[in-house]
């Protein structure tokens, strides 16, 4: 059983730790790429609420870390979102 370990370790089966189709769409992206803005999660894994799929996976004890990013668009617009990442306990 793995309760929730999958903070702790990523070969913990995800379908313990939660029946989210979401949360596990999340985990297999940052298996694959250094980390998911709330953006990419809505673009790329059809996500409608990210923000709540992290909260929720803080919930579940996932040791999900976020930080802001800063940037510009092609018009020199400044923009700030949040990347978030898993991390290693």
């Amino acid at each position: 059983m793995c309760e929730n370990q999958l903070v702790l370790s990523m070969d913990c089966d995800i379908d313990e730790v939660t029946k989210s189709n979401q949360i596990k769409r999340i985990v297999n992206y940052l298996e694959t790429h250094e980390s998911i803005s709330a953006y990419e999660a809505t673009t790329q894994l059809s996500i409608g609420s990210p923000r709540k799929r992290f909260s929720d996976m803080r919930k579940l004890g996932f040791n999900l870390k976020d930080k802001w990013v800063e940037g510009a668009n092609k018009y020199g617009e400044h923009w700030r979102a949040k990347k978030y990442w898993l991390a290693e306990v």
